[in-house]
């Protein structure tokens, strides 16, 4: 089990791969989360060789859905600091 353990599935081969993915991303981390969850985000971030992660403490399970606006402004600022960069 990976550190998404807490949901009792298997190591999904993507989970192995993300190192691969060279574009520039960002986990957003919701606070409230289920704590397996929040951990998965952490493992998700650390294996993108170009993420930053974000923890919005304030946040549940249901972060799009009530926080629609942090979720824009974290595609803008990700995809607007990456503009001009080869991928």
């Amino acid at each position: 089990m990976a550190a998404c353990g807490d949901l009792q599935q298997p190591d999904p081969p993507a989970f192995d791969r993300l190192h691969t993915i060279t574009a520039p991303s960002r986990v957003l981390i919701a606070g409230l989360d289920h704590p397996g969850v929040v951990a998965c985000g952490h493992a998700v971030a650390a294996r993108l060789p170009h993420c930053e992660p974000s923890v919005i403490p304030e946040a549940d399970h249901l972060l799009p859905l009530h926080h629609p606006d942090l979720i824009a402004d974290a595609i803008a600022d990700r995809v607007s600091g990456s503009r001009g960069r080869l991928v």
